[in-house]
Order: structure tokens, then sequence, then C-alpha cells
């Protein structure tokens, strides 16, 4: 279900930050347990996982948007990754 969610998100991720009741919505489209990730988000440990990992990204100074690339450490967009890509198996053959 994973993968559902992840691709409904990123279909409306603009609405997100006028409707902050979108991942509900999107959840119960799904047929999501709705109960479940109300008390998913209020889980103190699950907040506190999300906030160690934002922290984390932010003291490397990349960009705070996701999905991130990283190629030896740094980021890369998806044009770049894609001729790094190109190059590595280039080098291969």
């Amino acid at each position: 279900m994973f993968s559902e969610m992840h691709k409904k998100i990123m279909g409306s991720y603009t609405e997100l930050k006028n409707n902050e009741h979108l991942p509900l919505e999107l959840a119960g489209e799904l047929g999501l347990n709705i109960e479940q990730l109300k008390a998913d988000i209020k889980d103190p440990a699950l907040q506190n996982q999300i906030n160690t990992e934002v922290s984390e990204l932010r003291s490397t100074k990349l960009r705070l948007a996701v999905p991130k690339f990283l190629i030896n450490g740094e980021e890369t967009n998806l044009r770049a990754l894609q001729k790094k890509i190109t190059e590595i198996l280039g080098k291969k053959n």
C-alpha cells in the first residue's frame, strides 16, 4: 500500500500546502485505516524519528526537498544522476 499512497501524494503534492487533511483524504480513498494513521501521526516515537531525520538532513546543508540522489555524498539532480550512471556503465564495457 506504500507505493499506492506515495503515488497519490506525489500526484497531488502541490495541494498539500493548502490542504493539511489531504494525506488522510488520500488514505481514505485507498481504504487505509484512518484511525491507525491518526494514532501514528500523534505517536511520540514516530515524531522523534521524523525530527531526528530532519535534523540529520539539515546538518548536511542539503536542500530539504526529497527525494534526494546522492553520489559520493553529494546531492545531484536527476539529469546529473543519469549522466553519472551512463559514465559508470560506459567504464564497465
